[in-house]
């Protein structure tokens, strides 16, 4: 049996899929999300809808960035409080 650290590192944890499942606000907005995107896909010209997908991609890469870095400072700040509670 592997540890949680070990699930986490080979990916058998993947707490962003565990937020996103039954959350049926995330579910509707990445419906809008879609919607939206395919709408302005349509009504946008060649140069314009280049340009809004580098924006998308910024975006996207954006949010991977924090949302890791949040995942990252939440997790050590769970371990502080291990440390604290086990003193």
């Amino acid at each position: 049996m592997l540890s949680s650290i070990e699930d986490l590192w080979f990916g058998e944890i993947e707490p962003v899929k565990t937020i996103e499942q039954g959350n049926e606000e995330i579910k509707e907005l990445e419906g809008l999300i879609q919607r939206n995107r395919e709408e302005l896909r349509k009504q946008l010209t060649k140069d314009a809808n280049e340009r809004f997908e580098k924006y998308a991609d910024c975006f996207e890469e954006y949010l991977s960035i924090v949302s890791k870095s949040a995942f990252s400072e939440g997790f050590k700040l769970g371990a502080r409080f291990v440390v604290e509670v086990l003193r």
